[in-house]
């Protein structure tokens, strides 16, 4: 029987720790460091510690951090900037924490309003997304904005093959997401 995990919001004494969780995968996985987490976070623990973290950037208005690094413009989109949600710094070491990890993420969204997710992932990120949840997504086809990726972050952003910008219905994603809830696993939002 698996270990029982809780996922809820960040507390501030948790922030220290799960940033640096964050970017000890990211330093292996992507040779990069985010340097911040976004306020809106979720934190996976088991009774060792973290085992997941996803970070939730929402917009009433300001940009989200995905603006400065495509080359693109909320205009072209068939929804306003508001009804959207960015999700980031998505990292789980147990097997379906990162799924219970997007769902409680998705959940947070549709109650404050979203409708939709924007994201950037690797494309093999996206493929494994497909194949296991069959969750669908739209690859929104913007450049890269090279200019603005900070040298930190440039081994994720330029390496080949580059991420994606994505975007996806959140009703969607919470239907199928659901499906797959490991039931050791408590969503407290």
């Amino acid at each position: 029987m698996d270990a029982e995990i809780e996922i809820r919001m960040i507390q501030p004494d948790q922030s220290d720790r799960a940033l640096e969780y964050v970017r000890a995968v990211y330093r292996r996985k992507f040779g990069t460091e985010p340097k911040t987490l976004w306020p809106d976070c979720l934190v996976a623990q088991d009774g060792q510690g973290i085992v997941g973290v996803m970070a939730m950037q929402f917009s009433d208005g300001q940009a989200f951090e995905l603006e400065s690094q495509f080359l693109f413009d909320f205009e072209v989109l068939a929804h306003p900037r508001q009804k959207f949600v960015s999700f980031g710094r998505w990292v789980a070491s147990k097997p379906g924490v990162g799924n219970a990890l997007m769902f409680a993420g998705v959940q947070r969204a549709l109650n404050c309003g979203r409708s939709h997710s924007l994201s950037c992932s690797k494309i093999e990120t996206l493929r494994a997304l497909h194949r296991r949840y069959g969750l669908r997504y739209d690859v929104l086809r913007f450049a890269i904005n090279t200019r603005r990726i900070p040298a930190e972050d440039r081994n994720y952003f330029l390496s080949k093959p580059e991420p994606r910008l994505c975007a996806a219905s959140l009703q969607q994603w919470y239907d199928k997401l659901a499906l797959a809830m490991r039931p050791s696993i408590k969503i407290h939002l």
